[in-house]
């Protein structure tokens, strides 16, 4: 698969923005209100909280919104920083509106925001903005960092048992260092998207960051996730999680034709 970096691609990508966000710009904090209370709001899931209302929660989003708006527009180029101290920030002004969320939940729809806010037709006049932007970490994103990240020599201790059973939406802060944490994840993700080992990376040879492999890992995964558990209803290869897309969907195809034969 080809790669690109260029906005325009990674736009179509993601197909976004739609209709109802063309229009949005860069520049105008009421369209980052939009984004944070739309779909970045939909991708934080908060039907999994039980109980939580948006309109109890609105000025926290109100708020998030308007740090992201400074952010882009300020000289303060320290994303690490920022995007620690502002998730923390978010949790905490939840909990006052409503109870507490962990910090996985905030990860997502500060991630998710900029993601959104990248694709936007403007956005470009603030590119050094997005170069440190983390990957939005979800049951896609974890599966491919499982499947993909962990080597066998580097990682021969660590237990992806346990990274498949402890939520995205679960998640602590942690550190670099702390192993099973949001920040050891991005880590890992960082350097490995840097490394020779990375498939993510343009015909000019520039490496994607994490925000912009993202925009085709999730797709990818979802995908490869699909069809696994659609050839786990009685496919016969015992290799065909190890497939590629291509070789997926050649195996599928006859899965189906068997299966339409006994129709």
């Amino acid at each position: 698969m080809k790669y690109s970096s260029e906005h325009r691609e990674l736009q179509k990508v993601f197909n976004f923005p739609s209709n109802r966000f063309a229009e949005c710009s860069i520049d105008c904090l009421g369209d980052y209100e939009k984004i944070v209370s739309g779909p970045a709001y939909k991708d934080f899931t908060p039907r999994t909280i039980a109980g939580l209302k948006k309109e109890k929660i609105q000025s926290a989003l109100n708020w998030l919104a308007k740090e992201l708006f400074d952010y882009i527009h300020s000289s303060n180029l320290d994303f690490e920083i920022w995007h620690k101290e502002t998730c923390l920030s978010f949790c905490d002004r939840i909990n006052r509106c409503h109870g507490r969320i962990p910090y996985g939940k905030a990860q997502k729809i500060v991630n998710m925001s900029f993601k959104y806010l990248f694709c936007l037709n403007d956005s470009q006049k603030y590119s050094a903005k997005f170069i440190d932007c983390h990957m939005a970490l979800d049951q896609y994103t974890l599966e491919w960092f499982i499947r993909v990240v962990l080597t066998k020599e580097s990682h021969k201790h660590i237990s992806v048992t346990r990274i498949r059973e402890t939520s995205w939406s679960k998640l602590e802060c942690g550190s670099n260092k702390e192993e099973y944490s949001y920040l050891w994840f991005q880590n890992e993700i960082k350097n490995y998207l840097k490394s020779n080992n990375s498939i993510y990376v343009t015909e000019d040879g520039e490496h994607l960051s994490s925000l912009l492999a993202e925009f085709y890992i999730w797709p990818e995964m979802q995908l490869h996730m699909a069809m696994e558990s659609l050839y786990s209803q009685g496919g016969e290869a015992k290799d065909f999680k190890e497939k590629t897309l291509n070789e997926k969907i050649v195996a599928l195809r006859a899965f189906l034709d068997k299966i339409e034969d006994k129709v």
